[in-house]
């Protein structure tokens, strides 16, 4: 079996930043309005979107970092 490739610090912020923009149009979505969802699936989405965007802080600075 071949290794899995590995990501930069860079790359994994970038890949991030798509998943946050994604976390925060469904809450944008279905956190009120017509589409609304229950409470827990959206307190569960706003945990989540809180993990991402620390982690693609985290990867930033990472990132800043390993390059200078």
């Amino acid at each position: 079996m071949s290794e899995k490739r590995r990501f930069t610090h860079a790359e994994m912020a970038d890949e991030i930043t798509k998943l946050v923009w994604s976390k925060q149009t469904w809450l944008d979505t279905f956190s009120s309005g017509a589409k609304r969802r229950p409470e827990h699936d959206i307190e569960t989405r706003q945990l989540e979107l809180q993990v991402l965007q620390q982690a693609e802080a985290d990867y930033r600075q990472a990132a800043e970092r390993t390059s200078g």
